[in-house]
């Protein structure tokens, strides 16, 4: 059983103490916090939170990837609360509907998203730069082990707001399974005092969970950057001695496409991660030429944990070889503490069609949300896949028709809004190959005669743009006299 108080909110307080001279937090905008520091501002914002009677509430978070961003999350952990984050790329609109589906009893947020909610007796603003005058409290050390920690909020479903409620247990247990896999070197060379985190996807996302959080508990400094962008990203990497990075699979491309064009990039990479989806062989030769031999794909599932399998840097070199195969295959089971099976998918349905054995990874561990798991404890991915006789895993794809674009994304959720748009009459959203970048979300749209065709597809472009984020967008809209089935 992993010690809760170790890996949340005590033993955070006591990593950043020992590290109280030691700057661990920097901003592209020059801000920078030692330990000490962060403590001191985390329990100012805890103390703030409990004056409003906050103490144990669900507290939604709406930040861009900031200093506070990273602060306010520790707060609300600080006062043995629920974050509740939000991607800061959603609309105002979905933003407080998502809000109000989970339940929310207040919201803190930087500057920008407080002004898009617009309600300041719910909403706590909190920026970089904010003073707090609240005296600073010290973190509960009796958070309740299977409390919720995190709702993570993936999107509309058929079903309705899809949540999963990872509890503190389940923290502590991701916590303490990455700081692991950094100090043993499964993650690249084994960290060290000298390591330096570049942090560029949001941190709600997978680098919370793998590296800025592990990261902020071993002491070791990163950088944020507020959002993905590859010429800012590629700057940092060179002016910066950035050892470690974890990236999207939409992301990497990018980045190498840029550094390609710009002559080799100077960096001290000892660490590229990435995950989301599996990269084509040309964009990881492109990638392993340009950084070298540093690049570990990770896959992993909110529900079942992060990391489930790890393609590792052996593995990118062994691809750099020859063994070409391999650049199809997500990797070998991480190992303990994470069981790891395939077995018949459940319920049945109609699976892809191709060469893979229809069987579904499967996993058990302390990482695994409660509700996802079986009366044995195993917890189904939603995952189909295959394993060959060296161990290695290899996805197929998925009977519940979710679409993977580095961003998981529920078709019913755009569905909804495009039914909406008069002149409507059916739609199909689905996910579609695409060279690089994952899935394409395409829109087959029958229209019915209420309004002229020349102009449906900018009104339901217009419509998708005020209600949902960037990335839920589809790529393709198509008007067609039937849907496709």
């Amino acid at each position: 059983m992993v010690a809760l108080s170790e890996w949340t909110g005590p033993g955070v307080h006591q990593a950043l103490m020992a590290s109280a001279d030691r700057t661990l937090l920097r901003g592209l905008d020059g801000t920078a916090r030692s330990g000490e520091e962060i403590a001191h501002r985390v329990g100012q914002l805890a103390g703030a939170l409990l004056g409003r009677g906050l103490a144990g509430k669900r507290i939604g978070l709406w930040y861009s990837n900031s200093v506070a961003a990273v602060e306010a999350f520790l707060a609300v952990e600080w006062i043995g609360g629920t974050r509740v984050p939000l991607d800061p790329d959603a609309t105002a609109d979905e933003a407080r509907t998502t809000f109000e589906a989970a339940g929310v009893a207040s919201i803190i947020a930087d500057r920008t998203h407080a002004a898009l909610l617009g309600d300041r007796n719910r909403c706590v603003e909190f920026d970089t730069d904010s003073q707090l005058t609240s005296t600073s409290v010290r973190p509960v050390d009796d958070a309740v082990p299977g409390r919720a920690h995190t709702l993570f909020l993936r999107g509309m479903t058929e079903a309705g707001l899809k949540i999963l409620p990872m509890s503190y247990r389940n923290w502590a247990a991701t916590m303490s399974l990455n700081v692991g896999l950094f100090r043993a070197g499964r993650y690249g060379p084994p960290i060290d005092a000298d390591d330096l985190l570049l942090t560029v996807q949001q941190l709600m996302y997978g680098t919370g969970l793998m590296a800025s959080f592990p990261f902020l508990l071993m002491g070791i400094p990163q950088l944020i950057v507020p959002q993905f962008d590859a010429r800012i990203v590629l700057a940092a990497l060179e002016r910066f001695e950035v050892t470690t990075a974890l990236m999207t699979s939409t992301m990497l491309p990018r980045l190498t496409s840029l550094a390609r064009s710009e002559g080799k990039p100077k960096h001290r990479l000892k660490r590229l991660m990435y995950g989301g989806t599996t990269l084509s062989l040309p964009e990881l030769q492109a990638a392993m030429n340009l950084f070298g031999p540093v690049l570990i794909q990770i896959y992993g599932r909110l529900e079942a944990g992060w990391p489930i399998t790890l393609l590792d840097q052996a593995d990118h070199e062994a691809i750099a070889r020859g063994e070409t195969h391999l650049a199809k295959s997500c990797g070998r089971a991480v190992g303990p503490p994470v069981e790891f099976a395939l077995r018949a998918p459940a319920p049945p349905g109609d699976l892809p069609k191709g060469d893979l054995t229809q069987t579904e990874v499967c996993t058990r561990s302390e990482l695994t949300i409660d509700g996802f798991a079986d009366s044995d404890g195993w917890c189904r991915t939603g995952d189909l896949a295959e394993v060959d006789e060296a161990g290695y895993v290899y996805l197929g794809g998925r009977p519940d028709g979710m679409i993977n674009t580095g961003y998981h994304i529920y078709p019913a959720e755009i569905e909804k809004v495009i039914r909406s748009v008069d002149g409507v009459a059916d739609v199909l959203v689905r996910g579609e190959a695409r060279p690089t970048y994952g899935h394409a979300i395409v829109a087959y749209i029958v229209a019915d005669d209420s309004r002229s065709t020349d102009d449906l597809p900018n009104v339901v472009t217009g419509t998708l743009e005020a209600k949902l984020a960037r990335h839920k967008r589809p790529h393709r809209l198509m008007l067609v006299k039937e849907l496709p089935r």
